[in-house]
């Protein structure tokens, strides 16, 4: 074959692979487009186009910003890393545009340097639509949401005298784990597990939840095994986060004097720590049925005295932040307005089940009969139920 033939068949072979490269970019759902540094398309291909709402000349020339508006903002920063010689991949971004009836659509994008003789003169992008896929995901969620709040109402309707309790701890610990920095998606596992950490006292029976006095050393054990038996139940199901773990942890203490397995410091999840400390706070500081509320002042003073030692130093310090911000009472003031004071009853009433909080007891005047407040007190390591 001769240079002229030969020729001949490397540009027929090129004009071939072209040909098949078009024919893939326009019949695949998936979007390509390259773009110069002034952020202008060179090319697109026709999905991707149909979804910025133009054909593939109309949007061929325009700038990004131009071209999709919406979605600027979102993408900007990946292709200036993609210039500076960065791949980003799998990044995710939201627009409204083309789906009708309010729908969301979501996509996925990877962002890819273009060089020529060393130098990078354009960034690629492949995009795809991931919007089934993430209104599936939403909808996992929303069950699983309805799934969490039925199983918190079953654990109250059996325990009356912690109405709310669980529903308060999680507000306390979204604000918590939020003024300690952590991640949105972090924060809503911890929200998950604290808004039924409970869970496990379905197992107890009514009468001792809501026992009118001491409880014998069997009752107490009884009750100690609320952690292992929510963990029991909930983990054979998939949470996107460690629920179950942080519920079976959020008694354990960082001396390893919690239970149901004697933790110590880093072995309790972050979650399960974070809860730890919302739990104290909300059942010093909330009404119960036989008292009233004692108060935040009380509640703070107990954490900086446990800060370090049982509970979680950081955790305490940005409860603390929030206290002092005003923060803190605020939120426990919405939550009281929200579940009312009970009446509280007469006779002995002992607080048990929630670890590192208060011993209360009404105790009847033997010469009158009638119902006269003991000194509530703060518990301490060997007074834990």
């Amino acid at each position: 074959m001769g240079a002229e033939e030969t020729g001949a068949a490397v540009r027929r072979v090129g004009i071939e692979n072209f040909t098949l490269l078009e024919a893939m970019a326009a019949a695949v759902p998936a979007g390509f487009k390259l773009v110069d540094r002034q952020y202008r398309v060179l090319r697109i291909n026709q999905w991707l186009a149909q979804v910025a709402g133009r054909t593939v000349a109309e949007a061929t020339g325009l700038t990004l910003a131009e071209l999709v508006p919406e979605l600027w903002p979102q993408v900007e920063d990946a292709y200036r890393r993609a210039f500076e010689g960065e791949t980003v991949v799998n990044l995710e971004s939201t627009m409204h545009q083309g789906l009708g009836s309010g729908r969301v659509r979501h996509l996925m994008g990877s962002y890819y340097p273009v060089y020529l003789d060393d130098e990078i003169v354009g960034v690629g992008n492949v995009v795809v639509d991931i919007t089934e896929r993430k209104e599936a995901e939403q909808l996992t969620i929303r069950n699983l949401a309805a799934m969490v709040d039925a199983i918190a109402l079953m654990v109250e309707c059996r325990d009356p005298y912690t109405a709310g309790h669980q529903q308060r701890v999680a507000e306390l610990s979204v604000l918590i784990a939020g003024e300690m920095g952590l991640d949105a998606r972090v924060v809503e596992g911890i929200e998950t597990a604290a808004r039924m950490h409970d869970l496990g006292k379905i197992s107890v029976p009514a009468e001792i939840l809501s026992k009118p006095g001491p409880l014998s050393r069997a009752e107490t054990d009884m009750i100690r095994e609320h952690p292992e038996t929510g963990y029991s139940i909930l983990s054979d199901i998939a949470f996107p986060w460690p629920v179950a773990e942080m519920i079976r942890q959020h008694h354990e203490r960082l001396d390893g004097s919690g239970y149901p397995r004697g933790l110590r410091g880093a072995e309790i999840l972050l979650g399960a720590r974070i809860i730890a400390v919302a739990d104290v706070v909300e059942a010093m500081s909330a009404h119960r049925p036989y008292r009233g509320g004692l108060g935040i002042d009380v509640a703070i003073a107990q954490i900086e005295h446990d800060r370090g030692t049982l509970l979680d130093a950081d955790a305490v310090a940005a409860c603390c932040r929030l206290f002092r911000a005003g923060r803190l009472q605020k939120a426990l003031a919405s939550m009281a307005a929200r579940t009312p004071p009970p009446r509280s009853p007469q006779g002995v009433v002992h607080l048990c089940g929630d670890d590192r909080k208060l011993r209360v007891a009404d105790r009847l005047d033997p010469a009158g009969g009638t119902s006269r407040r003991g000194k509530p007190f703060i518990r301490r390591k060997e007074d834990s139920a």
